[in-house]
């Protein structure tokens, strides 16, 4: 509570929420590391060409002018492809993720409010002789938290 301003209370409760907070980091961590096998995407894939590549001769006797056959194959295959791309990007979230700008962002937010809790938003590190130096200029490092 000394250099933070916390109370007991608000100390438990930030304890509390980072205690969490790592909790969801750990659950993220696994489901990143869980392997999915490549077989699962290469069948569904190998699936839907066998699929698109039989539509045209299904679709012959069902559509009154053949030449509607082609592009009512196409717009399937357009509409079924892209299903399947969504499927595979949403095995993996955390490639499509900008992860790297978001903690960033979170990093900047943190130190920001350090600094006007410290009084630099006052004035105060710009005075002549002091040596208080701002979070935010600390450190480049994303891994230098703790200090």
């Amino acid at each position: 509570s000394g250099r933070t301003g916390l109370d007991t209370v608000q100390a438990s409760k930030l304890d509390q929420t980072l205690s969490l907070l790592t909790d969801y980091l750990g659950k993220c961590e696994r489901i990143v590391k869980t392997p999915l096998p490549l077989v699962y995407t290469r069948h569904t894939a190998r699936f839907l060409s066998w699929w698109l590549l039989f539509l045209p001769v299904c679709l012959y006797n069902q559509l009154r002018a053949n030449w509607m056959i082609v592009p009512v194959s196409g717009l399937i295959g357009f509409f079924l492809v892209g299903i399947e791309d969504l499927g595979n990007q949403i095995e993996e979230p955390f490639s499509i993720l900008p992860l790297t700008a978001m903690g960033t962002g979170i990093q900047q937010s943190i130190f920001e409010a350090l600094d006007r809790s410290e009084g630099v938003a006052a004035g105060h590190a710009g005075s002549p002789g002091d040596d208080y130096v701002p979070y935010i200029k600390m450190s480049n490092n994303p891994n230098a938290f703790v200090r």
